[in-house]
């Protein structure tokens, strides 16, 4: 359901959690991104999935273009290539993919059945898009240092698709 509010949607990605106490991190498509403490609270489940794979959502909104964040946001940041970018005013999307496996929920798997094609039709990469401050957006083709608000990540059970709690 998650994957069906705002839009653009959230974007998914296989990952793993690692940590101890109150020290984690979300490390999917090369990327090590620390978890903020207050997530880890609200999110007591995490510490069972340590180690083992799961879907990791992160909405457009998360993100934000380093240059315009304030604060040491070192442990929160990943560099991307921005493949598109929608100037829509006061924001902008960026777009970019990562190499990672696409998430595929028996939802899409069903979706892309209908349209007569299989899960291997969307490649070996994920894409994601991020909405940014406009003022700060990069251009396509330059790279983009993006920093998450791992406060609103969010994590779901690879087999269940059920939210991690």
């Amino acid at each position: 359901v998650a994957g069906f509010i705002g839009s653009p949607s959230m974007n998914f990605v296989y990952g793993t959690v690692s940590g101890e106490d109150d020290k984690f991190s979300a490390n999917f498509a090369g990327h090590r991104i620390r978890i903020a403490p207050q997530r880890i609270a609200e999110r007591s489940g995490l510490a069972h999935y340590k180690g083992r794979e799961i879907v990791i959502g992160i909405r457009p909104e998360s993100f934000e273009i380093s240059s315009a964040v304030s604060g040491d946001t070192s442990e929160r940041t990943m560099t991307v290539h921005a493949d598109l970018v929608e100037q829509l005013g006061s924001e902008a999307f960026v777009h970019f993919t990562e190499a990672s496996t696409p998430v595929i929920t028996a939802e899409l798997r069903e979706l892309l059945e209908d349209q007569g094609t299989d899960p291997e039709s969307l490649g070996s990469d994920t894409r994601f898009t991020a909405r940014v401050d406009a003022d700060h957006a990069p251009r396509a083709g330059e790279q983009a240092e993006l920093v998450i608000d791992s406060l609103k990540m969010h994590f779901f059970d690879k087999e269940t698709g059920d939210a991690i709690k």
